[in-house]
């Protein structure tokens, strides 16, 4: 576990210190939701967008697709497992408006099983670091 911790970087910030210059005027951008994933996938499975996140620990659940645009807030979702196939890290919120005091960034191009194990809270939304 802690090889995975290292692979994260944990960031704290005081309340009103998270949003970025324009962020109240950031765009919400929706994720597309497809068919669920087999319950019970150890590996990660395909992914043909930039991100993708699972519902459920190990890939399961319903997946969900989206970009990475900068400034958008992807929100409104429950996020367990991921596959960031983009060359920018993500950050992950326990809010469901990338606006929690307490937040979470993954390095680029990381394949997760197990957020919630690492962050310490079920991410709700995420964005661009």
């Amino acid at each position: 576990m802690g090889r995975q911790l290292g692979m994260a970087v944990l960031v704290v910030a005081a309340s009103g210190l998270l949003a970025a210059p324009g962020a109240a005027s950031a765009q919400a951008e929706p994720v597309r939701v497809t068919d669920p994933v087999s319950e019970g996938a150890l590996a990660a499975p395909s992914c043909t967008s930039n991100i993708c996140t699972w519902t459920g620990y190990n890939y399961t659940g319903r997946k969900l697709t989206s970009g990475l645009n900068p400034g958008v807030c992807y929100h409104s979702l429950t996020v367990k497992s991921v596959v960031n196939r983009h060359r920018v890290p993500v950050r992950y919120y326990s809010d469901s408006r990338c606006r929690s005091t307490g937040r979470f960034t993954f390095k680029s191009r990381k394949t997760l099983s197990n957020i919630p194990i690492l962050t310490g809270f079920i991410p709700h939304s995420y964005k661009r670091a």
